[in-house]
């Protein structure tokens, strides 16, 4: 089953409920973003995210991987990631992880919050 789409160095790859876990195991930093097709605030944010992305791997290479979920599609309310749990209360909802442990979790299109993460935990 496919899960999420994960987008590193440019390239988006298929991820399913299989690898998902040894994904965010293997990358050092992890942005997950829960996002749905019709939520205007997530569009705003793509392009926002992918340059972000390409601006942190480009000082560090392989540095930080995006797992883009559309909520609506895979019809899920709740996101555990190691010990911890997140419910999805409002799109987008970003979760910052790293080796596997939630490191912050940042709800709505907060460019700021995001970038701040990004810089703080890479």
């Amino acid at each position: 089953m496919q899960l999420l789409l994960a987008y590193s160095c440019g390239l988006i790859m298929i991820i399913t409920d299989d690898t998902f876990d040894q994904g965010i195991r293997e990358n050092k930093l992890v942005l997950v973003e829960l996002c749905a097709d019709w939520c205007g605030p997530c569009k705003q944010l793509a392009t926002f995210l992918h340059d972000e992305i390409a601006a942190a791997n480009a000082v560090k290479a392989n540095a930080l991987t995006l797992y883009k979920a559309n909520v609506d599609t895979l019809d899920i309310a709740d996101v555990t990631i190691g010990e911890k749990k997140t419910t999805v209360m409002s799109l987008p909802t970003l979760i910052f992880t790293k080796d596997g442990v939630v490191l912050d979790v940042v709800v709505g299109a907060n460019r700021v919050a995001i970038k701040q993460n990004i810089e703080k935990y890479m």
